[in-house]
């Protein structure tokens, strides 16, 4: 699961970084998509962590 500490870092890094270079009115109109952002690609690195992991478990359990 290092990915999401890896993707997760750079949102928050991009988030923070948009806090210091834009105005109020620029934060609030990224802030929104960049979580909403995070929230997709955790859940799909989630999704697809489970199935591989579910998929690895059958194959080691069929003695095959």
């Amino acid at each position: 699961m290092w990915a999401l500490v890896v993707i997760n870092g750079g949102g928050l890094f991009k988030i923070a970084w948009t806090f210091f270079v834009s105005d109020t009115a620029g934060v609030v109109q990224h802030l929104y998509p960049a979580v909403a952002g995070l929230l997709v690609v955790n859940a799909v690195v989630v999704v697809v962590w489970r199935r591989r992991h579910v998929v690895a478990s059958v194959h080691a359990g069929s003695g095959s």
